[in-house]
């Protein structure tokens, strides 16, 4: 899940040579300077994150969101950042403030996903269901949403729908190539 999340924010991106910034989780500005748009904060914050550095692209995304607060694209990279860290309630706070910034119908299907693994990680169940339930209805063809909707409803003893859901996810598995 880790890489799919990675992938998903990484477009275009290049690695980067660490500096000091990685530990203070400081977004690496050396070679940008003042003066940098938010499009090279933003691919700085999606090449950190694809070498693996964590905190220092979320600082970029929050330097990012520091100077266009409702860019729903860097809330939800943050959130990405944040749930890789295990930060989940910080995670869930980002996801819901991406999500009536998304406008398109699979970005904002991924951000209903990501509240659900969110809420799972926290033992919130109910809501994870819930999350899970909205990101199939979105993207009916995604096996795993359904798949993880019938792990929270057998977590919350609702074995029947459960049934359903796993049933559902089956059938979409037993479709791909």
């Amino acid at each position: 899940m880790r890489s799919a999340c990675v992938l998903f924010a990484l477009l275009l991106a290049e690695s980067t040579p660490p500096t000091a910034a990685a530990q203070q989780g400081a977004c690496p500005m050396d070679s940008l300077g003042d003066s940098a748009t938010v499009f090279r904060i933003r691919m700085r914050g999606a090449a950190l994150a694809k070498s693996g550095r964590y905190v220092e692209s979320l600082a970029c995304y929050q330097e990012v969101l520091r100077r266009e607060p409702n860019d729903g694209a860097s809330h939800m990279n943050s959130g990405m950042m944040l749930e890789i860290l295990k930060r989940y309630p910080e995670s869930e706070r980002e996801y819901e403030l991406a999500l009536p910034l998304t406008p398109n119908a699979i970005g904002r299907q991924h951000i209903l996903w990501h509240l659900g693994y969110t809420n799972a990680q926290l033992g919130q169940y109910q809501t994870a269901l819930l999350w899970f339930q909205q990101a199939g209805d979105a993207n009916p063809a995604d096996g795993s949403s359904w798949a993880n909707a019938a792990v929270a409803a057998g977590r919350v003893g609702q074995d029947s729908l459960a049934r359903v859901y796993k049933a559902r996810a089956d059938s979409l598995r037993s479709v791909r190539p």
